[in-house]
């Protein structure tokens, strides 16, 4: 996922709508045997079959050829093979121009992904393989002057590929990861307390949404969030982040010893399947939880970003998208899975409870 792009289109500053014809689909060339997962390049070519251009959000997708994300769900004998990359938090209000595709109509853009350091290849062992992209993507529904872009899921016409493993799987590690890391690592005293305080805030947090369910069980918010999943599922997921100590000693590091912050878009980025958690430079600006009582906005909120990112690490969740009205646009199925919906959920009973 660290190649070039083998197609560069230049991005436009006017409004770019989801097509009204047609759609988005993702063709994968790919060796069909290797000896070696070294030679495991995947080029994913996303077309735009539709009538109008299409402005996507890339970070963490089939067009993401810069970051370590989970665009892709391999498998073997029916089951997936354990990703061992990393998940993100993002900061919408100052994404770079990077973190967007645009794909005029009728046209492809294709992109090379090295996936040998991504995915538990020698646990796995060798044989045959299969591997898909993951089917969503975020689609920019508007690009106006507001402070965030606004953003909509959509689902991408995809197709499995099969390929064999004769010899090597070693496991390989991600690149420019150099760092010893351990528990609260960071060196500046008041990053550390910050961190600290986040940590604290988002297991808080975590509690306050878990028996706000319990009490209120599938209400509207709940709802609007969650749709119609068991009340109880999601319980589980903030109970994990609560309960945290309890798997034992992580990483909460201001360090980046994979360079994942150099960009500006991302806050924060967790480390899977180890769970360390690693916060770049613009997580320091972000604010207490009491300050939502105060209008400070909901993805502005430190402990909030911590509480998403504990989810990865306790959950599994992932990223299907970001922002709360992208959150609530997902179905149950998707809801439940992206960790941003537990954000932004938590966020807001605390402003209907505490406020």
């Amino acid at each position: 996922m660290f190649s070039k792009a083998l197609v560069v289109l230049a991005l436009c500053a006017s409004a770019l709508a989801i097509p009204t014809r047609g759609g988005l689909t993702v063709a994968i060339q790919a060796p069909k045997n290797v000896a070696s997962i070294a030679e495991l390049t995947v080029v994913a070519a996303v077309t735009n079959t539709g009538a109008e251009d299409v402005k996507i959000m890339n970070i963490g997708t089939v067009l993401d050829s810069r970051l370590p994300t989970k665009s892709f769900t391999v498998s073997r004998n029916g089951t997936e093979v354990s990703f061992t990359g990393v998940k993100l938090s993002l900061n919408l209000e100052k994404l770079s121009a990077d973190a967007y595709t645009v794909i005029p109509a009728g046209k492809t853009v294709s992109v090379v992904h090295n996936i040998a350091a991504l995915f538990d290849f020698e646990n796995a062992g060798v044989g045959a393989f299969s591997i898909e992209p993951v089917n969503h993507i975020p689609v920019v529904a508007s690009d106006s002057n507001a402070t965030a872009v606004a953003l909509q899921p959509y689902q991408l016409s995809t197709s499995k590929h099969d390929f064999r493993i004769s010899k090597d799987v070693a496991k390989r590690s991600l690149p420019q990861q150099t760092e010893k890391r351990a528990f609260l690592d960071c060196p500046d005293a008041a990053s550390s307390d910050f961190i600290s305080a986040s940590y604290t805030e988002g297991t808080g947090l975590a509690s306050l949404a878990s028996s706000y369910i319990s009490g209120n069980g599938a209400d509207a918010l709940f709802g609007a969030y969650f749709k119609e999943s068991n009340p109880g599922d999601i319980i589980n997921v903030f109970n994990n982040v609560y309960n945290e100590a309890a798997f034992g000693n992580r990483a909460l590091s201001c360090s980046d010893p994979d360079g994942i912050c150099a960009s500006g878009d991302v806050i924060a980025y967790t480390h899977i399947p180890n769970g360390d958690v690693f916060f770049c430079g613009g997580f320091f600006s972000m604010v207490s939880s009491t300050d939502i009582c105060a209008g400070a906005d909901h993805r502005n909120i430190r402990g909030a970003v911590t509480l998403h990112e504990l989810t990865h690490a306790t959950s599994g969740t992932t990223d299907i998208g970001y922002g709360c009205d992208f959150d609530q646009s997902l179905a149950a199925g998707d809801a439940i899975r992206n960790a941003d919906n537990y954000n932004c959920f938590s966020v807001q009973v605390f402003q209907d409870t505490q406020c």
